[in-house]
């Protein structure tokens, strides 16, 4: 009888996790499918080739960010070389920051832009 009872209060604790983990699950799956939406909509509507895109569901926020990254041509007078990255809330179609970086390791910051609440 005491084994059972153990078991049902075990049983009864892991409960609320396994759910909890379950809709964190579907969260983060919905973030997946909504970032690869939202990156074909934002492609067809920049023109813009070379691209590239993560995603990631905040918990603690409870929305979907996803950061577009894009190399910009170099500048054949100086041989420099650009990247914009831009990370954006899909849930709510809004641009959170733009920052624009000088060479590949993202050494040189050249421009922040953080985008304003409405």
């Amino acid at each position: 009888m005491k084994k059972i009872l153990v078991l049902l209060a075990v049983v009864s604790l892991l409960a609320p996790i396994s759910v909890k983990a379950q809709s964190t699950l579907s969260l983060q799956e919905k973030c997946a499918e909504g970032a690869e939406k939202f990156f074909e909509h934002y492609k067809k509507e920049t023109g813009a080739i070379n691209l590239s895109y993560t995603c990631h569901y905040n918990k603690f926020f409870d929305t979907c960010y996803i950061l577009i990254e894009e190399p910009v041509p170099s500048d054949l007078s100086t041989l420099h070389h650009y990247r914009t990255r831009q990370i954006w809330d899909i849930f709510e179609n809004r641009l959170v920051i733009t920052i624009h970086y000088e060479n590949e390791s993202n050494e040189n910051l050249i421009m922040l832009y953080m985008e304003s609440e409405k």
